[in-house]
């Protein structure tokens, strides 16, 4: 049951000011999305800001969210050991990285997700390189994380074929979630998947390809959405693995809506999930520099959209 289904990739609640994390909408954060069902959290991702933190706030927050999830999970009666804790990892000094998966690993998360190294142009030669020696020196299992938007390099599939092939990473590198958007990519992912490791999870970044990446043989997704709509996000992937068309094709179309947000953020995913969320209750509108928030118009906006949804019964 580990690392599949519908995980959320972790806002960041922070405190008005910025400077802290904000506890209390972490925990109304988390019981959001525990009650909606998602099968775990992806905390220090993209939509998590995890880039913009300080090594401080990004460690109190892996060590926070790692404190509550126990009791968040028995307060719904939900099972710990299947419930996953990713954190991200990445970081352009290689000793940070492996530095916060040690931190991870003492806090009780269950995996690190890592993506290339971003800033300087790598080869794949190189790629291969930095992950083996990543694997090598953190104990916990690693999820590979293909983000080219944003770290400029892809995991090419034969530097992935070569890394599903090393005896040495046998067992540590668990799966792989793609961000690329690609479905031919991910058709691909899930062929190395089944002629080679068929132990790893395939895990898409696209809310919208959840349903076609598992009918693909792959494992789910990781969407930002979830933070807002988890339940919803959850039926869409059971509707799936179920075969249930009147399920996912329902599904589909609540999420469909969240499309007038999504457009109107123009790629600010992560003022749009916040925001929303904003409007919901749980947490402040804050973000970590050099993230700015919506203006009142757009924040307006954002408003009306998630009302109306919630008024029509999307949870």
């Amino acid at each position: 049951m580990k690392y599949q289904g519908i995980i959320t990739p972790l806002v960041t609640p922070l405190s008005r000011s910025g400077e802290n994390i904000d506890h209390e909408a972490t925990r109304r954060l988390l019981s959001h999305v525990v009650a909606g069902g998602v099968a775990g959290v992806f905390i220090l991702g993209s939509t998590g800001e995890g880039p913009s933190l300080s090594s401080h706030l990004r460690r109190e927050f892996v060590h926070l969210c790692c404190s509550l999830i126990p009791d968040i999970l028995l307060n719904n009666q939900r099972d710990r050991s299947e419930f996953s804790i990713l954190v991200g990892v990445s970081d352009t000094c290689v000793q940070e990285t492996i530095s916060l998966s040690k931190h991870s690993a003492d806090c009780g998360a269950d995996a690190v997700v890592v993506a290339p190294p971003f800033y300087f142009p790598i080869n794949q030669s190189e790629l291969t390189h930095y992950v083996e020696h990543v694997v090598s020196q953190v104990s916990l299992p690693v999820f590979l994380y293909n983000m080219p938007a944003l770290t400029k390099i892809t995991f090419d599939t034969d530097t992935l074929r070569q890394l599903a092939t090393n005896s040495k990473l046998c067992g540590r590198i668990v799966g792989i979630k793609d961000s690329s958007f690609d479905l031919d990519y991910m058709s691909t992912l899930c062929q190395i998947k089944t002629e080679l490791c068929p132990s790893w999870k395939i895990l898409t970044g696209a809310e919208h390809h959840v349903a076609q990446v598992v009918r693909m043989g792959g494992d789910g997704g990781v969407v930002g959405g979830s933070n807002i709509f988890p339940q919803c996000f959850v039926s869409f992937y059971e509707g799936a693995v179920k075969d249930d068309k009147v399920m996912e094709d329902d599904s589909y179309k609540k999420i469909s809506l969240l499309n007038e947000v999504y457009d109107m953020a123009s790629g600010r995913f992560v003022q749009a999930t916040k925001t929303s969320l904003h409007v919901m209750g749980i947490c402040e509108a804050t973000f970590a520099y050099p993230l700015m928030p919506f203006n009142s118009d757009e924040h307006d906006l954002v408003k009306m959209v998630i009302t109306n949804l919630k008024n029509s019964g999307v949870e």
